[in-house]
Order: C-alpha cells, then sequence, then structure tokens
C-alpha cells in the first residue's frame, strides 16, 4: 500500500488468511533477515560517520574522541569501554584550560544514563564527577531540568535513599542564587560559567519541578514554603509554583489535598489560572473520574478564561482514554466555536480513537490528509506512523503494514523508533510467533535505539505461556542490563501467569516482590489477584464430606475470604479505585457463596458509583440466579442489560439455557433459544453455545434432544468438530448402555427418563459418527480416544475397540495415558466376554507395571542426586557468605530475577492429575535439578490405583483369587502413596483379605502359572511364591488385612468380616456391639457406607469419569458376586495363548 500522492479513497481490502501468511513472510524475511548472533554486534560498529545514529539535532560534530566516547555511549558499550574516553576528555576541564568540547545537555543525560546501569564499586564516585564536570562546560542560561531529574532519578535507582537530601543540596547549591533581599538587584550580565536563570522566581519554579518530576513531595513542600517566607519582590509564592505542587497531588490521587492547595491559592490572592484546570482536568480524566472532570469544566467556563488547544486536547484525551468515542468527536468538532485550529496532538488524538474504535479506514484518511497537507508541522511523524502501523497489523493487514515500514526505511525521513518495532514485536508474540517477535527484538537492540519494556513485555507473557523459563530469564536479564525499571505491567503479566496453575502462594510472592522494587500495582494487579483467590473459593472437585467433619468450603471461606478483605484495604489505602472487572470478581464471590442479596447490594453500588457494568457483571448475577433456581430474576436481568448499554452475549444466553436445563426444563430452554434467535439477530449462535445445549442434554439423558441440538447446529453451517462428536457419543452411549443393561426405564430421583430413540436407531447413530472420526486424519485427545472406546465396548464390538486401541498406540498421537487404558481394561473385563480377553488385560498390565517400577526407580536416584546437590549447594553458600563481600550482595540487590526468575515455582502448571508421583515445588534453580527424560520401556502409560482398582473389581467377582492375590502385591511392592490418586481405596484391604483366605486350595503349579501370566521375572516368581507362604500364614495375612480395614473404617471392615468369615469377628472391639452384632441387610440404614460388592469410591469416580465422560460399562452393569465359592486359574495359559493371537506379543 502506498500513502504518498493523491488521498486515498478507502483502505484496500482485507487479505484472506492464506495470502496474508505468505506475503508477510516474504516480507518480513527482507525487513528482517535472519543473521547469526554473534555478528550483530559487529555489525552495528561498521556505521559510518556520515550516518552517525547517535548524533541528533543537538549534537554538534567535535573532536574524533567525542565522537567516539558519543558513539560508545549509544551503542550502549560497558563502563570500562567508554570511561577511559570520558577521563581523557574531561581532563582539561578539570585543569580549567580552554577545550572547543561541543558535549551538550543530552550527552550529559546518556552519559549519566550510562552510568546508571553499571555495578562499577565506584559509581557513586563517577555520578559526582559528571555532576562537576557538567557545570564546568555547560555555560549556556537554560534550563536544566532534565539533567538533574536524572541525577536524581539514577540516585533513586540505585536504591540509596540516604544520598537523595545531600544530592537535592548539591543541585541546589548550582540551581538557586542566594536569598536575595528586596534592596538587592539582579546583575545584568551573569558570569560565563554561571548555570543560574536570570530570574530567581524561574529558579526556584526549576528546583521544584525537578524534585516533581522525581515524586518528592516533602522537599516541595519546604520549598513553597521557603517562598512564602521571604520578603523580596523578586521572590514570592506564584502560580506556577502551586500549579507543580497540584501536579504531584493529582498523581498521587490525594484529591481532598489538591483540593486544600487551590483554595490556599486564592487565599493568597493567586486565582488559578487555565493551566490550573488543565492539571486538574487532565487528572480527573487520568483517574477516569468523569463526573469530577465535568465539574472542573463547568468552573473554568464560569470564568473569564477561555480554553486553549491544550485545553481540548486534555479533554480528547481522556475521554479516549475512558472510551468515550462520541465525547472525543464531539470536542473536535466543538473547536471552531472557539477559534481554535487543531494542531498535531490534537489530529493524534484523532487517529487514536479511529484506532480504538477499529476503524482502519479513517485511520488511512486521516493519515492522508496530514501528508497532503499544506502546514509542515502537520505531516506525519514517527508516532503518527506508528498509529497507522497498529491499525493495519491489528486488523488483519499485516502485508500493508510491513510496507508502510519499508516506505518509511527507504524514505529515511521519518525515524523508526523502537515503538514502532514494538507494534510487529507485541503482534507476532501475541500470536504466538515468538520466533519473529525475537527477530525484531534483535534489530532493536542492532540498530542501539532505546530498549524499553514494551520491548521485553509481550515476549515475557508469550515464553510463560509455552513455560518457557529459561527465556524468561534471559529477557529480564535484558531488563537488568540495560536498566530499565520493570513496570507494573511487567509484574502483571507474571502474576497473571500463575493463575491458570492457581498458584497463590507465587502470586503473592510477586505482589510483595513488587512492593520491595518500588513499583506500585495498579487495578489490573488487584484484579488479577482477586481473580486467584475468589477461585480459591470454588469447592473442590473430588472432595467428599465426611460425617460430623469440616466442611470443605467452610473452611476455604476462613482461609481465603481475610486475604481478600486484606487485598481490598491494600487497594484503598493506595487510592486504586475499583474497575468493573473489580466489581465484577466481587460480585462473583457473592455467587459462589450463594449470597445473592450481597452481590445485588455490591451490584446497586456500582452503579451508585457510576462505573457502568459490563457483560461479565451482569452474566455472573445471572449465573448465580440459576444456581438458585431464581430464573425470574435471572430473566429480568437479561432484559435489563440493554437499559446500560450492554449488549447480551452468547455467554449470557447459554447462561439461560443453562438455567432452564438445571430445573430439568430441557424443553423450555429449547423454545427459549428458538424465540430469542427469531426476536435478536444480535446474539449468534456460536458452536460453544450448541455445545453447552448439547451437554446439556446429554447431562438430562435426552439423546434426541441432544441430536435436535446437533441438527440445529448444523442448519445453521456451523461446522462440528472432534468435541462435537464426543458429546453425541457420551449420550448416545449412555442410552444404548441403558437400553442393553436393563429393560425398565431408568430414574434420576422421582423423574423418568425416556430417551425417545429405539436402541437400533442408537446404534445406527453412534456406528455413523465413530466411522465419521475414523476416517478423520486429525488427532483425538485422550478424552475423545476414551469415549470412542467405551463406544465400542456399548456396541458390543470389542475387537473393534481393540483394534483402534492398537492403532492409537502405534500412532502415538497423543501418547495414551492410563485413562484410555483403563477404559480399555474396563470393557474388556465385562462378565458378557467370559474371561476371552483377559490375557490382552494381564499382558498389557504387566508391560505397563514393568515401565512404572523403572520409572519409580530413576525418579528415586533423581531425588538422591538432588539431595547430593542440595547439601554441596548449602556447604559452597555457608563457605561463600563467610569469605564473600559487598559485591557479592550488591549483585544479589541488582539482579531481580534470578537464574531462573522468581517466578520460576510460581508459573509452572499444576501437575496433570494423572501422574505417576506427587507434584513438588522446584527447590533448586540449577538444570541439574531438573527431572530427567526418562522414556517407557514399552512407551505405555504408569499403573495408578484407579486401574488397579478395576482389575480388583472384576478379577474378585469371578473369584480370580491368585491374580487378586497378585494385584495386592504388585501395590504393595510399589508402594500405594507412589501411585496416583496416592491415598490406596480401603477396599483394597478387603479384596486382598479375601484373596488370602480363598488361595488355600490353589496348587503351587497354579501360582507359578500366574505369576508368569502377571510378567514377573524368575527372581520375582521366587519371590512371589515365597510371599504366598504356608495356609496358615496366609490365613493369619488376612486377618491383618481385615484389622487394618476395622481399624480405618470399622463398619466397613465388619461387613468384609461377614462376608468372608460369615460372622463378625470384631464384636469384642466394638464400641457399639449391639448396632453391629448382625449382618448388615439391604435395610439396615447403611446405604451411605461402602459395600464390598459395589464399585470402590476410587473406581467410581473412575467410571463416573472426568470432564463428564463415561468410561467402559456403567457401574450398574457390575453384578454382586458370591463368596461362597473358589475357582482356581487353570485357565490361564488359554488366556495367554489367546492374547498373543491378538497380537499383543509384538508390546
Amino acid at each position: 500500500m502506498s500513502l504518498s500522492g493523491s488521498k486515498q479513497s478507502s483502505t484496500p481490502p482485507i487479505l484472506d488468511l492464506s495470502t496474508a501468511v505468505k506475503e508477510t513472510a516474504s516480507e518480513f524475511h527482507r525487513l528482517f533477515p535472519d543473521q547469526p548472533r554473534k555478528t550483530l554486534d559487529q555489525l552495528t560498529r561498521e556505521h559510518s560517520r556520515d550516518h552517525a545514529p547517535w548524533r541528533n539535532q543537538t549534537m554538534q560534530p567535535g573532536s574524533a574522541l567525542e565522537e567516539a566516547l558519543r558513539k560508545a555511549v549509544y551503542q550502549r558499550d560497558p563502563i570500562s569501554a567508554w570511561w577511559p574516553m570520558y577521563d581523557e576528555l574531561s581532563t582539561p576541564w578539570a585543569n580549567h584550560h580552554s577545550g572547543e568540547s561541543t558535549l551538550t545537555r543530552t550527552d550529559f543525560v546518556r552519559l549519566i544514563t550510562a552510568l546508571k546501569v553499571s555495578q562499577h564499586p565506584a559509581r557513586v564516585h563517577r555520578l559526582e564527577r559528571l555532576f562537576e564536570d557538567f557545570h564546568l562546560i555547560i555555560d549556556t542560561q537554560k534550563s536544566n531540568v532534565r539533567v538533574y531529574t536524572t541525577f536524581l532519578e539514577t540516585i533513586q535507582f540505585w536504591k540509596m535513599k540516604e544520598l537523595v537530601p545531600l544530592w537535592i543540596q548539591r543541585i541546589r547549591s548550582k540551581i538557586v542564587l542566594p536569598i536575595i533581599n528586596s534592596s538587592t538587584s539582579i546583575p545584568s550580565v551573569l558570569p560565563r560559567n554561571s548555570l543560574v536563570r536570570e530570574s530567581p522566581q524561574e529558579q526556584f519554579h526549576d528546583l521544584m519541578r525537578v524534585l516533581a518530576n522525581v515524586d518528592l513531595m516533602e522537599p516541595m513542600l519546604d520549598c513553597l514554603q521557603e517562598l512564602k517566607a521571604t520578603k523580596s519582590d523578586l521572590l514570592m509564592p506564584s502560580t506556577k509554583a502551586y500549579d507543580t505542587i497540584l501536579e504531584v497531588y493529582m498523581r498521587r490521587k490525594n484529591t481532598a489535598r489538591a483540593m486544600e492547595l487551590v483554595q490556599e491559592m486564592k487565599d493568597h490572592g493567586l486565582p488559578p489560572q487555565l493551566t490550573t484546570f488543565n492539571i486538574l482536568l487532565s487528572a480527573h480524566l487520568e483517574n477516569k473520574d468523569a463526573r469530577a472532570a465535568q465539574r472542573v469544566l463547568e468552573s473554568l467556563l464560569l470564568t473569564d478564561l477561555k480554553p486553549d488547544i491544550y485545553t481540548f486536547n486534555v479533554l480528547m484525551a481522556g475521554y479516549l482514554n475512558m472510551g468515550e468515542f462520541e465525547l472525543v468527536n464531539g470536542f473536535y468538532k466543538g473547536l471552531g466555536e472557539y477559534g481554535l485550529v487543531p494542531n498535531s496532538k490534537t489530529y493524534r488524538i484523532l487517529l487514536k480513537s479511529h484506532l480504538k474504535q477499529g476503524h482502519v479506514k479513517q485511520v488511512v484518511d486521516v493519515f492522508c490528509q496530514l501528508k497532503e497537507s499544506p502546514r509542515p508541522e502537520l505531516h506525519p511523524g514517527s508516532e503518527d506512523y506508528r498509529i497507522l502501523i497498529q491499525a493495519l497489523a491489528s486488523n488483519g493487514k499485516m502485508p500493508e503494514a510491513l510496507k508502510v515500514l519499508q516506505e518509511m526505511i527507504d524514505g529515511k525521513k521519518v525515524p523508526v523508533t523502537t515503538w514502532i518495532y514494538n507494534v510487529f514485536l507485541t503482534q507476532y508474540a501475541r500470536q504466538g510467533q515468538v520466533d519473529k517477535a525475537r527477530r525484531i527484538l534483535d534489530r532493536i537492540i542492532t540498530e542501539k535505539l532505546p530498549l524499553v519494556d514494551g520491548s521485553i513485555n509481550p515476549l515475557i507473557r508469550a515464553y510463560l505461556a509455552r513455560k518457557d523459563l529459561d527465556q524468561v530469564a534471559e529477557m529480564t536479564d535484558l531488563l537488568t542490563r540495560y536498566g530499565i525499571q520493570p513496570s507494573s505491567t511487567t509484574f502483571n503479566i507474571m502474576i497473571n501467569s500463575t493463575k491458570a496453575s492457581g498458584n497463590l502462594e507465587g502470586a503473592m510472592k510477586l505482589y510483595e516482590r513488587m512492593g520491595a522494587e518500588g513499583v506500585a500495582p495498579d487495578v489490573w494487579t488487584y484484579n488479577i489477584l482477586l481473580d486467584i483467590l475468589i477461585g480459591k473459593l470454588v469447592p473442590r472437585k473430588g472432595t467428599v464430606a465426611r460425617k460430623g467433619g469440616p466442611n470443605a468450603q467452610d473452611s476455604q471461606v476462613e482461609e481465603y475470604i481475610p486475604m481478600i478483605e486484606t487485598l481490598l484495604q491494600d487497594m484503598k489505602t493506595r487510592g486504586i479505585k475499583p474497575d468493573a472487572t473489580t466489581y465484577g470478581k466481587l460480585i462473583h464471590q457473592y455467587v459462589i457463596l450463594q449470597n445473592m442479596e450481597q452481590a445485588e447490594m455490591l451490584f446497586h453500588e456500582m452503579v451508585k458509583s457510576g462505573i457502568s457494568p459490563n457483560s461479565y457483571v451482569f452474566n455472573t448475577l445471572m449465573n448465580g440466579f440459576t444456581t438458585i433456581e431464581e430464573m425470574d430474576k435471572a430473566v429480568e436481568l437479561f432484559r435489563r442489560m440493554p437499559k446500560y448499554g450492554v449488549e447480551p452475549d452468547a455467554t449470557s444466553f447459554t447462561t439461560l439455557v443453562k438455567g432452564y436445563a438445571n430445573m430439568q426444563e430441557l424443553k423450555l430452554a429449547q423454545n427459549f433459544a428458538n424465540t430469542l434467535q427469531l426476536r435478536s439477530s444480535k446474539i449468534k449462535l456460536d458452536q460453544f453455545c450448541f455445545h453447552t445445549l448439547m451437554q446439556l442434554a446429554q447431562k438430562s439423558h435426552q439423546p434426541g434432544m441432544t441430536l435436535d441440538f446437533f441438527e440445529m447446529m448444523r442448519g445453521r453451517g456451523i461446522e462440528a468438530d472432534h468435541y462435537t462428536f464426543t458429546i453425541l457419543l457420551n449420550a448416545l452411549s449412555q442410552d444404548l448402555a441403558g437400553a442393553n443393561s436393563s429393560s425398565r426405564p431408568k430414574r434420576r430421583g422421582n423423574r423418568k427418563i425416556e430417551s425417545g430413540l429405539a436402541p437400533e436407531s442408537t446404534a445406527e447413530a453412534v456406528e455413523s459418527i465413530l466411522s465419521m472420526i475414523q476416517q478423520d486424519s486429525q488427532p483425538l485427545n485422550h478424552s475423545q480416544i476414551t469415549t470412542v472406546l467405551s463406544a465400542y465396548f456399548h456396541l458390543g464390538r470389542p475387537q473393534a475397540a481393540i483394534e483402534f486401541f492398537k492403532t492409537r498406540y502405534w500412532k502415538g498421537e497423543p501418547k495414551l495415558n492410563t485413562t484410555n487404558c483403563g477404559a480399555l481394561f474396563h470393557g474388556l473385563l465385562a462378565p458378557e466376554h467370559n474371561r476371552r480377553y483377559d490375557g490382552i488385560v494381564l499382558n498389557l498390565y504387566s508391560k505397563m507395571l514393568s515401565g512404572t517400577r523403572d520409572l519409580i526407580r530413576a525418579e528415586e536416584e533423581h531425588k538422591r542426586r538432588l539431595e547430593e546437590l542440595k547439601v554441596s549447594n548449602d556447604d559452597s553458600t555457608t563457605a561463600t557468605s563467610a569469605t564473600g563481600g559487598s559485591e557479592n550482595k550488591l549483585k544479589q540487590k541488582g539482579d531481580w530475577s534470578g537464574p531462573r526468575g522468581p517466578w520460576a515455582d510460581s508459573s509452572a502448571s499444576s501437575a496433570s492429575s494423572r501422574t505417576l508421583s506427587r507434584p513438588s515445588s522446584p527447590s533448586l534453580s540449577s538444570s541439574s535439578s531438573r527431572p530427567p527424560t526418562f522414556a517407557p520401556r514399552y512407551d505405555l502409560p504408569p499403573v495408578d490405583l484407579i486401574l488397579v482398582s478395576i482389575m480388583f473389581q472384576s478379577f474378585s467377582q469371578r473369584q480370580n483369587w491368585g491374580i487378586v492375590l497378585q494385584l495386592w502385591q504388585d501395590v504393595e511392592s510399589i508402594g500405594a502413596d507412589k501411585l496416583y490418586p496416592f491415598r490406596m481405596p480401603l477396599e483394597f484391604l478387603g479384596w486382598a483379605a479375601e484373596a488370602f483366605h480363598r488361595t488355600s486350595d490353589l496348587s503351587k503349579n497354579t501360582r507359578r502359572r500366574i505369576s508368569l501370566t502377571m510378567g514377573a521375572d524368575q527372581e520375582q516368581q521366587h519371590h512371589q511364591q515365597a510371599a504366598w507362604g504356608s495356609e496358615a500364614e496366609r490365613e493369619e495375612k488376612a486377618k491383618e488385612l481385615l484389622k487394618r480395614l476395622w481399624n480405618a473404617h470399622d463398619r466397613m471392615g465388619v461387613q468384609w468380616s461377614y462376608r468372608i468369615y460369615g460372622f463378625n469377628m470384631f464384636e469384642s472391639l466394638t464400641p457399639s456391639s449391639s448396632a453391629l452384632s448382625s449382618a448388615p441387610s439391604s435395610g439396615s440404614g447403611w446405604d451411605s457406607q461402602p459395600s464390598p460388592s459395589a464399585p470402590s469410591t476410587v473406581l467410581s469416580h473412575f467410571l463416573s469419569g472426568e470432564n463428564g465422560q463415561s468410561y467402559g460399562r456403567p457401574s450398574s452393569d457390575i453384578k454382586p458376586s458370591s463368596s461362597s465359592t473358589s475357582e482356581n486359574a487353570s485357565d490361564v495359559k488359554d488366556e495367554e495363548e489367546e492374547s498373543k493371537s491378538q497380537g499383543w506379543h509384538r508390546l
């Protein structure tokens, strides 16, 4: 796209995605060629003197030594490279010899900044020397506010607060003449080496401006008191002095003290000037206090003062920041009423307004007007080009944005700044193209442009998303190296990275570090922390409340509510006003606690404070009302949304539909969806909405309605994906399983569940979906693999399930997990298969068990090495602390990131719920502390307790006690605490006890065959044979296990005692023997306790599935088995041959 020549009437068409990517790649590689990192610095030093990028308009060419110094400082050479040149150059000044130096104030600012980032032990002494040399060489009577501000900022950056008063006095001695009495006159000619301004009043103004720039309020107030106490016509309180202090008060959001200061001005006979009103307007609008800004503007219009172009620019910029685009355009059009002409700042605000609204055409039109303007001062500058490039890049026109950049580089009229490169860097980092973003950062460094936190923060965010902490540490090292103070945005990005894993401890550590680094948190910081804390109030999944035990959510409330209150108090103390997001989070807190009265009160408080609620607030409130089944209030909120200028979105729609579905009014939900679609064209049902509807129908056991929603989805042209088919499979498979398991209709509570589908049609639908999934080449995730396996078993096609499992195993995309294997085991061990596939299950189990043992050994070895490394590190730390000096402490103070950053343990995601070992927090940051990469022997997932529970359940029902006993010995040898979920179900003790009791009639040869089938080698066979022991030893072992069970759960122990022995062996030990002396019956009132014949708690959790999935057969299919007979394992050899015939020997 060319922006030269005539005015463009319209923007170029947006390229489609494929073309845009192709053209962007070609343009990108031409602008940012790939170069070895080693040559980057060498190439930047080959610039000729004619194109010296370090010399700006205020710098006059000087001697070769000055040019070398200027170049070295610009290129950020270390202090050891440029200080010797400066030392040689400044020698004539120290000896009071006249020199011909042409160094300027800008040069000294860069010299101070270069010294600021150094860690040289004598840096304070060298800073003092720069201060004295500056006053020897600079002899023009101009304001030195910028230079003095840089001196004080350097002292503050070094965190040397004790030196600040000394430096203020040093600057004061240079900037302010002695106090002048009324009889004293100012000399008409000042000495050549005097830097003071001619007017003492201006000198005080300069000093107060320096103090204001570094936010030192107390010294500023001292200066004001000195002005009040001075009896001189040349030195007195002025509006400018008050305005300077007023600006700092408003920056600190201390509005009350600011208003007192304005009243004090009036008391001293100093009426507020236009600058005063401009300061108040700017501060109120920056704080997004539109009402206060309106009052100030009304007060201004009541005076004789007339707003100038700066006033209008302040108003336009402030309302632009609040998103009030109509007011921005209104003030722009009102310039003519006051006879004002827009300047470049006005047009720039207008460009930003169009940019925020996504009006690319308007941005291009205004830009072309500026380019063709007869007024040279309006011609686009670097910032205008940045806005244009931002508009193009953020609206899918990256090729055009790159062409604009190429035009800037070729034209050489407008310099390409860091902020222009940052537009491309941010866009590529946001899209996940981190390599391209890193190339742009390298170019910024190569061209020696100023490096700002906006160049690094996007990459920090991208690397944190990838969990690449090494690259994050490299980015934070750049911040330290170039003296960039981490901003609140930097910390917010890192705190936000802890939200996904819910790492509250890591987030609070980063929050505390903000205070230690002197970085003030903003409203975004508190919103992130509130989000994490309020998320902790959500009832924990899988938590089972025991009778008489503490309520899980009560303990969460006691722990986290005080933290939320402390955070809000801290927010109030800092003067940070809550925004719509803050109120939304707090409303969400009361919704979680189901305190809708407080949630409504907070909503009204939000509206009363002038903050407009957004869709998130409305949706959260609606969700709360639907949770407590007050649908009338939820619908009323839905209807009131347009009144507040908020349009209902897809989430609003799905919230209401979900509420109707939770009330078992799925037909009403469907009618609501249809009616809403007919009346409102603004709410477009997307794929997520239909998935929600389908899931609600599935959970309500309405497969027919699930299919209806699916057809509605297809009718609207929305493509189905694997997730869609997964929901369909779950719904139809549940219906098919119900039809196969019993002819009686199922009931949920008192409600009869009617599917509305014939078993034949359901089977055909499932077959069709499975066929579509098999033909699709896209990879499936673990949940979808489990669903497909369960569907095949529901159809009565175990061979197809085996073939599907084998195909996914060999593809390895993704690698099968333990849940997938559990679904296969559960289906193959079903009673209807008559033990036909037991060999496959045992073969797979033995290989998984072997890999699990290897993995545990590798982890134990790794932990041993970590302990040795920790001991050696402690020894070396002790030795270092005994011999280390101040240099080591200085390094620790300056390095805020650490070897892997302070968030190394806070941004890491939580461990997967089906991992082998417990997740542990990293204690060491060295590379040797990382877990070694370990490949399982058969590339199969590790065994967990849920998988073992499936096998315990199945083989105990068939009386295969030899295999049950072998499973128990496997669990004992490995350790249940090393297998997920790291807590052994109590049923294991009962099954093992019964297995020891029932194995008395198994021959030695049979036991050997069982060990062989379970994959044991000769050494393990010998150990296992010895473990079986004699009949008396086995009986003693059975009673010992029952005692363990009884100690852990007395009623369960009694139940298993009746099951195994037919009587209560703990009757004499039971506290209430009368209640437990008789055998339990169906009407005994023990329904809430686990039953030996029912699936275990862990197994029930597995069968119910994660994320609404169904694994294998439903638990209702499991038939209770008789405990009076036993059966040996004589068919093990045949089963082994059966497993080999299925092809599993290849594993």
